[in-house]
C-alpha cells in the first residue's frame, strides 16, 4: 500500500477517436495523474442486456493504456470473473 494521495479524474475515451488517446496519456502522465476513472458512458454497450456482458470497449481502452513502464491499477490487475457476450 503506498502513502501517497491519488490524483485523477473521470477519462471518456469511448467519445474520441483512438489517435487521440496516446497523446491524451502522455498528458496525464506530464499532469501526474495517475488514476483514472473509465467506463462512465459505455455502460448500455457494456451490458445491452440482462446477465449479457460485453468488455470490448473497456479492454480497448485498458489496451491503449498498457505501454513499458505502466502497469494497470489493482482492481484490474487480479483475475476476471466476468463473462463475455458471445462466450
Amino acid at each position: 500500500m503506498t502513502h501517497k494521495i491519488r490524483y485523477g479524474g473521470d477519462y471518456n475515451p469511448e467519445q474520441w477517436p483512438p489517435e487521440v488517446w496516446d497523446e491524451d496519456h502522455r498528458l496525464f502522465t506530464r499532469a501526474g495523474i495517475d488514476t483514472l476513472t473509465v467506463g462512465v458512458f459505455t455502460w448500455s454497450v457494456t451490458q445491452p442486456g440482462p446477465g449479457t456482458y460485453d468488455f470490448t470497449v473497456l479492454d480497448r481502452i485498458g489496451s491503449a493504456r498498457a505501454r513499458p513502464g505502466t502497469s494497470p491499477p489493482p482492481s484490474t490487475s487480479r483475475g476476471s470473473t466476468r463473462s463475455s457476450a458471445g462466450s
